[in-house]
């Protein structure tokens, strides 16, 4: 198995962090505690519940601007680190200081929304700008819609000049 092409950071990333879980192997592998099958799926889900959250506020994920990889695979590491910890507790990933950040889902739509403007100054594009669905037809009356009696569609309750008298 390899990490998902929407994933943030990397096996070898993470082995930097835990190093001391590889008790004397070079890299995770399939007899290591955990495999390395378990870690890309840790790294991969981790990295979907950020997306998940990217995808939320309008960004196209994966995230391509080089800058804002970098934080995301941050974020993913750090937080696999955290999994790592609550899926292995006998194996002494200690976590020094407690952290107040929630749930996984909390934390990632917490950094989104703190990164959300740096994203976009990066060139981070956003799939689905907040005015979608609206539009101006520049119509000032209501007898200039093509529709003004058409009831197969939805009208509007009031139209401009509907109470002058």
């Amino acid at each position: 198995m390899a990490l998902s092409a929407n994933s943030y950071g990397t096996v070898a990333e993470l082995e930097v962090m835990v190093r001391h879980l590889l008790d004397g192997a070079s890299a995770f592998d399939g007899s290591t505690v955990p495999t390395l099958t378990e870690v890309e799926t840790i790294i991969d889900r981790v990295s979907g519940v950020l997306n998940t959250a990217l995808s939320n506020v309008g960004f196209s994920v994966p995230v391509s601007d080089a800058t804002a990889v970098l934080a995301c695979d941050d974020f993913v590491i750090k937080w696999s680190m955290r999994e790592l910890r609550n899926a292995y507790p006998h194996l002494g990933i200690s976590d020094q200081k407690e952290t107040k950040d929630g749930s996984l889902w909390q934390s990632a739509h917490k950094f989104v929304s703190l990164n959300k403007k740096a994203f976009q100054n990066l060139g981070e594009s956003v799939g689905d700008p907040s005015s979608d669905g609206l539009s101006f037809t520049a119509l000032d009356t209501r007898d200039n819609r093509s529709d003004p009696v058409n009831t197969s569609r939805e009208q509007p309750k009031f139209w401009r000049g509907q109470f002058d008298s």
